[in-house]
């Protein structure tokens, strides 16, 4: 049964349909390979008797044949023969196609154009340069770099993935060109990297040169200050290089028979250092020897288990933006070997070498820096300045540090010496940048540990220049999130400073100045650490509190210090907290204040209840009526629940056994007292307490309930400052069963205390809330919520370890010191001042650190700024040098990328405006350059 052809209104057998055209029409296969000419590789489907579907076909079982010149026509020198039949893989499937080359003479030449030539001028790259018989699309490739890059998808399953979209039943029999792909996408992505950095592909190319470089690090004669050279010393940091090197154990290599002639595309010009190079150090080097190591063992000191031909890699990183550092990268033999580590810093800062300052960060430093100088000084004497890839190997004054997430696997004297949040200079670095660069290049291990040693580095480069990429283009977004978060936290960690500094003596602050200023100048020479003193931690000979705190209920304070007016047995206050008390100390059956024995103490404040009573019913409910019919409550107004300590007393407790006569009077002598309510303002109903003649009674209650709050917060801080101290004291002491069960209780009670302390604070502040006390910020800032959260000591364990987020502040409880001063310990007191201290010194560092963090921050938009002019400056150079030597295409690539550094410019400019401090020349033409844009 025959068909027409829609189209040419012919007769046929068959017809055929595009199903990536968006409008498709049925056509015969001449109309259809007519139309698709230059779209050799669109999906046709075809409908036939007797199968009478729609079955997959290609367009070159229809007929069609690629041509590779004139329009679409067959070469008129070559005839209507020459055919090759290739492979041509594309980002539709794999298939078999006749291709026709051109035999024309090239324009100003005698002899046609190559065949690989050919082929790249109509998007295709040859898997071969003599004789191609395979060829990839280039919009596949790109397609390919991609989700490799993004989503860490290999060479075999995406040639998979194009083999079943050829033939989803019987893929096996689609040609693989899973070989070929590998070999031509590595040439694929190399030139692509010599064409995006602007220099020729080629053998020893310049170190570094197909890397990208960080915008916002020092970049010498590029994006510098003018002044860098000339800043005084103590702002050397802000021109300083922040690095930080660090060996993954998962970037590892397959040990089994590999090319001997493959070698790395990228040698030495991307993140590795030269391969040469390294092999010539290593043949020199002596038997290696593990050097004695003074904190724990460290695996990457080689005392794990990584063996192997290539166990991992070495990788040296921006510590401040995550960029991997040129030439940087060796790969490791057996754990991070110290002389690895000292090749690739100093190939990979060969370019920041003249700089004044470097701060170097390293999991280990503590041990690597130990024969940091005598490793250098052998280096010097065994010739590595003469190899090519080394022409200068003093490093400059150098500030060392561990990255803030390992620093607490170290011993306690280490912590402080390197840690990142006490050093001078550091800002909001956090030495981890290659831990999260890592986590990205995990994903790729398992199929470059397969790679042999030149694909492996070139694929691993690869990637490191993505991530610089990605990184470059959110630059401008970064840094200024950076800049707004700096600021915020400057003022705040100020505030808190300014605090603190009001508590503390103006001669202790003097001498806690100098004493700071010396630490932080002797501390980053390794040699001062052995005799080097933390103040950063409380001083362990002090506050161990034998007295108070082995008994577990020493608060550290006396109450009543804050009471505002003459005391009284009779003062509701000094009533309701003897009811407290008699109830606690009825709970735990203890002898009540003055050695007096429960049943004196329940006697006694039952004849100050009787006198309360009196004088509150001749002198108090007067006022309560007068307040009810002033608001027209009436005497149908229902009362509040009572607010008074009565809710602090335990559940249940009361008096032990009912069934012996001393339990059975414990608890009717427990609900005498519980059942008592002592009734205040706040006990009434807003209507009552807002009466104009109750303002002297709300008034008189409402110093009552401050006094109260203040008294608890002094309590609270009390406890927690020793609940610490004791923590402390038992993780130092205490062995054995029978001491760790007292300290266990000790503790449990000392928690408890802890909670009391914290429910008498918010029940004297529910009473305020209640009389209509103003508590919001711009009210009264001593009483402010008080959240499980803001119920910790000052110094916890985690601070001690050195996980410290610089986020995070003490708690606003802190903000007074006065609790001191009323200690009834010497032990106590002692503790809480050394306390006051250490939380002195680290409030100051912290609020150096943000006062730095936002002149690094500063300094880095200034530098991005100068990059991205500079390198579109370049670009427009590299343009019309390339218009003047008749190259257009090459021109045409230039001011593409001149725009693109225009665009990140502008980005970059839109952000920062308003923020960034300029004060150079250059910067100001700068800036006067994007006034005259606008």
């Amino acid at each position: 049964m025959s068909m027409q052809c829609p189209q040419c209104q012919e007769s046929v057998h068959s017809i055929l349909r595009c199903v990536d055209c968006f409008h498709c029409t049925p056509v015969c296969k001449q109309c259809l390979c007519t139309s698709h000419a230059a779209m050799p590789f669109h999906r046709v489907e075809e409908w036939a008797e007797p199968k009478c579907f729609w079955e997959r076909t290609t367009l070159s079982k229809a007929g069609l044949r690629v041509e590779l010149g004139h329009g679409g026509k067959a070469c008129p020198v070559r005839g209507a023969d020459g055919y090759r039949y290739m492979t041509i893989v594309h980002s539709r499937g794999i298939e078999k196609m006749d291709v026709g080359f051109c035999l024309c003479a090239a324009p100003g030449n005698s002899v046609a154009e190559t065949e690989p030539r050919q082929l790249m001028a109509f998007g295709l790259f040859p898997a071969s340069w003599k004789r191609p018989l395979t060829a990839f699309a280039i919009n596949m490739f790109k397609d390919y770099k991609l989700l490799h890059l993004q989503s860490q998808i290999t060479a075999g399953d995406f040639v998979r993935f194009l083999e079943r979209s050829t033939d989803n039943v019987e893929p096996d029999t689609v040609a693989n060109r899973t070989r070929e792909f590998m070999t031509a996408y590595r040439e694929y992505s190399y030139l692509v990297a010599t064409k995006r950095a602007g220099v020729k592909p080629g053998k020893d190319m310049v170190a570094g040169s197909l890397a990208v470089l960080c915008p916002a690090c020092p970049q010498p004669d590029v994006n510098m200050s003018m002044v860098w050279s000339t800043r005084g010393t103590g702002l050397m940091y802000l021109d300083a290089l922040y690095h930080t090197i660090d060996g993954n154990f998962k970037q590892s290599q397959r040990e089994k028979p590999l090319d001997a002639n493959d070698f790395p595309l990228t040698e030495g010009a991307a993140y590795f250092a030269n391969g040469s190079d390294f092999k010539l150090l290593q043949k020199r080097l002596p038997p290696h020897k593990d050097e004695v190591t003074t904190c724990h063992k460290f695996g990457a000191m080689g005392y794990g288990g990584y063996w192997g031909k290539i166990s991992g890699t070495l990788g040296l990183f921006c510590a401040r933006h995550m960029f991997a550092i040129p030439g940087g990268g060796v790969d490791l033999q057996k754990g991070e070997r110290f002389a690895n580590v000292d090749f690739a810093m100093m190939s990979g800062l060969q370019r920041w070498m003249h700089l004044r300052m470097h701060v170097s960060g390293y999991d280990i430093n503590c041990q690597y820096r130990i024969n940091f100088k005598p490793r250098i000084e052998w280096m010097l004497d065994h010739g590595i300045v003469g190899m090519n890839s080394i022409k200068w190997a003093l490093f400059p004054y150098t500030v060392a540090a561990v990255g803030k997430f390992h620093l607490p696997a170290h011993m306690a004297a280490c912590r402080f010496k390197f840690s990142f949040n006490f050093l001078r200079g550091m800002g909001m670095t956090d030495g981890e940048a290659p831990e999260r660069n890592w986590a990205q290049l995990n994903n790729i291990g398992r199929s470059t540990r397969e790679m042999t040693s030149g694909h492996r580095q070139d694929t691993i480069n690869e990637h490191h220049s993505d991530i610089n990429v990605r990184k470059v283009h959110s630059m401008a977004k970064d840094l200024a999130k950076k800049h707004e978060q700096a600021n915020a936290q400057r003022v705040q960690v100020e505030d808190i400073l300014v605090l603190v500094n009001t508590n503390v003596g103006d001669e202790s602050r003097k001498a806690w100045k100098v004493e700071l200023a010396d630490w932080e100048e002797k501390v980053v020479d390794i040699a001062n650490h052995e005799h080097l003193a933390n103040p950063f931690e409380p001083d362990k000979t002090k506050g161990e509190c034998r007295e108070g705190v082995d008994r577990g209920d020493e608060g550290g304070c006396r109450s009543g210090a804050h009471e505002v007016s003459r005391r009284t047995r009779l003062r509701p206050r000094v009533l309701m907290k003897n009811r407290a008390e008699l109830l606690d100390q009825m709970a735990n059956h203890e002898v009540v204040g003055d050695g007096l024995s429960v049943v004196e103490g329940h006697r006694r404040f039952l004849d100050r209840w009787e006198e309360w009573k009196t004088l509150y019913q001749t002198y108090g409910m007067p006022l309560i009526n007068a307040a009810t019919t002033e608001s027209g409550a009436g005497s149908e107004e229902p009362m509040l629940t009572t607010v008074d300590e009565s809710e602090l007393a335990d559940e249940g407790a009361g008096g032990g056994n009912g069934d012996d006569d001393e339990g059975g009077e414990h608890k009717k002598m427990w609900d005498e007292v519980s059942s008592i309510v002592i009734n205040l303002p706040s006990t009434y109903s807003p209507r009552v307490v807002g009466a104009p003649v109750l303002k002297g009674a709300v008034d008189v209650e409402c110093e009552l309930r401050k006094s109260q709050a203040r008294d608890a917060l002094d309590e609270l801080r009390g406890h927690l400052t020793t609940a610490y101290a004791f923590k402390k004291l038992t993780e130092q002491r205490v062995t054995g069963e029978i001491h760790n069960t007292r300290a266990n209780n000790i503790a449990r009670r000392k928690r408890k205390n802890i909670d009391r302390a914290a429910m008498r604070y918010r029940l004297a502040r529910k009473a305020m809330v209640r009389l209509g006390l103003d508590l919001k910020p711009k009210g009264d800032k001593g009483f402010k919520v008080l959240k499980p959260t803001d119920v910790k000591a000052f110094i916890t364990q985690e601070d001690l370890e050195g996980m410290v987020n610089s986020k995070k502040h003490a708690s606003w409880i802190w903000t007074d010191f006065t609790f001191l001063d009323l200690s009834t310990s010497q032990a106590v007191r002692e503790f809480c001042e050394d306390a006051v201290k250490v939380m002195w010194f680290r409030m100051t560092a912290l609020h150096k650190r943000w006062d730095e963090q936002g002149r690094l921050v500063n300094e880095e938009m200034c530098r991005t700024l100068r990059f991205f002019h500079v390198y579109q400056g370049f670009w427009h150079k590299r343009a019309a040098s390339e218009e003047e030597a008749g190259r257009r295409g090459a021109a045409a690539y230039a001011r593409k990328q001149a725009y693109r550094y225009t665009r990140l410019w502008d980005r970059a400019w839109e952000r920062f405006k308003g923020k960034v401090a300029l004060y150079d020349e250059d910067d100001a033409m700068m800036a006067a350059h994007a006034a005259a844009d606008v």
